[in-house]
């Protein structure tokens, strides 16, 4: 009696192997410098941008707080000297300093998106408006949190130095530690958005899958015509 033939598994019943995570392969060394330089620069350019539309608000409230302020003085008093130094500043010089600071700060803001996704771009970086983007948010949130936290040593040392001289040199080495400071935060998070946005590897040929082993059919049957005349043989 032969062995009977193995039956072959039902391959729909076998779950199918998750797909393989294509692996990314490092940074190339020549994206990390541009990614380096348009982070740094889109930071400075969107932290002097936000800044200056910080300081176009806060002139334009500035101004209307004195202008209604001094319209409440001057009908019980139109001599004071308050009146008299709101009534002596044109309206048109408050207006054009304002647009002016608007049109300054618009410019920051768009150079600092423009130029750093233009240096991406040309080195060949992947997906460099993403990059660019993010580098950005990341990397002004950051500033402003590293910016409030070194403030206050400079603030103490502020408040206790008498001569003009010493606060003036402190006042200079504060504004070069902060310029310095955005930059290195902005060239890391350029960095680290263009790694994060790198390329995947190119996907390996698949392996041919087996399929199931056919199972025996019935032996061939022979024709009529050839078993009668085996037989009258």
């Amino acid at each position: 009696m032969t062995a009977p033939y193995p039956q072959t598994p039902d391959l729909r019943q076998v779950p199918p192997a998750p797909p393989a995570r294509r692996a990314r392969p490092p940074l190339p060394r020549e994206h990390r410098t541009p990614a380096f330089i348009a982070g740094g620069l889109g930071t400075l350019l969107g932290s002097w941008g936000l800044s200056a539309l910080s300081a176009a608000l806060l002139l334009g409230f500035i101004g209307l707080v004195f202008g209604l302020v001094a319209s409440s003085i001057r009908s019980s008093d139109p001599t004071n000297g308050f009146v008299e130094f709101v009534d002596s500043v044109p309206a048109w010089v408050g207006v054009v300093a304002v647009l002016t600071t608007v049109v300054l700060a618009t410019g920051l803001l768009i150079a600092a998106v423009v130029v750093p996704r233009a240096i991406l771009r040309r080195a060949g970086v992947h997906r460099p408006t993403a990059v660019t983007w993010s580098a950005l948010g990341i990397g002004i949130v950051a500033n402003w949190f590293l910016g409030g936290i070194l403030s206050i040593p400079f603030s103490l040392i502020q408040t206790f130095t008498v001569d003009p001289t010493a606060l003036l040199v402190l006042v200079l080495i504060g504004l070069v530690v902060s310029l310095a400071a955005t930059a290195a935060i902005g060239a890391f998070a350029g960095w680290w958005m263009a790694h994060a946005y790198r390329a995947q590897a190119a996907p390996a040929p698949a392996a041919p899958i087996p399929g199931p082993i056919p199972a025996p059919g019935p032996a061939p049957q022979r024709p009529q015509a050839e078993a009668g005349a085996s037989m009258i043989s």
